[in-house]
């Protein structure tokens, strides 16, 4: 059986206009199966200086598209929305949060996450990673996953 040989061309850009970034990940590939196009866009507006301490809050959305046929492989992610945020604390910890909900538009399945990261000292650092995946029913693409929600707590020693 020969490889088969595919063509892809792929975009990765970023534009950065004052606190706003634009984000545009995109790909067409053809060869095996039918040519398809994939896409994740999105926006990050960030308010500085917030509060007493200065922190930064960061507004994100993005669009996830995939437009395999549907005897391509399964992909979680081929028409959803993301709304989320980052705070990041601006201390000498380096201390921040990024959160929110990615959701199907079509199915309404929600995969919610949460990830908070904080140095202690000059060598280790603290993570703390959550998942959780709601609103499946029998139907839902991911119902299989329904019990796969997790909360992992990460100390990591730098030297």
């Amino acid at each position: 059986m020969s490889p088969t040989i595919i063509d892809q061309i792929s975009v990765d850009a970023q534009w950065t206009r004052g606190a706003t970034l634009w984000k545009l990940e995109a790909l067409t590939r053809g060869g095996h199966g039918d040519r398809f196009l994939a896409a994740v866009a999105g926006v990050e507006h960030t308010f500085f200086n917030i509060g007493p301490g200065a922190a930064d809050l960061g507004v994100l959305g993005e669009v996830m598209l995939d437009g395999r046929d549907e005897n391509a492989p399964f992909t979680a992610f081929d028409h959803d929305v993301f709304i989320g945020f980052r705070w990041a604390f601006n201390d000498i910890a380096d201390t921040s949060i990024l959160g929110g909900p990615v959701v199907d538009y079509e199915s309404g399945e929600m995969i919610a996450f949460l990830e908070a990261e904080r140095r202690v000292g000059d060598n280790w650092v603290v993570e703390v990673e959550a998942r959780w995946l709601l609103n499946t029913d029998e139907t839902a693409p991911l119902h299989g996953l329904r019990r796969d929600n997790f909360v992992t707590l990460r100390l990591s020693r730098y030297f």
